[in-house]
């Protein structure tokens, strides 16, 4: 999964360094997801549209 990261306008995308996988997930309300991955990385929200938009059509 990539990293989603900066502000608009510009977006960037960063490939995780290897090994990092997902360590634990939490509901942000009734609209997302937050992803702790196991390097520490734990900001950000991730909507559920946006993650039906990956399962449908991949990372980017």
């Amino acid at each position: 999964m990539r990293d989603l990261s900066g502000h608009t306008p510009g977006l960037r995308f960063h490939e995780p360094p290897a090994g990092v996988t997902i360590a634990g997930l939490h509901e942000v309300g009734a609209y997302a997801l937050g992803i702790r991955f196991s390097d520490g990385h734990d900001n950000g929200i991730y909507t559920w549209p946006h993650l039906r938009w990956i399962a449908a059509y991949g990372q980017g």
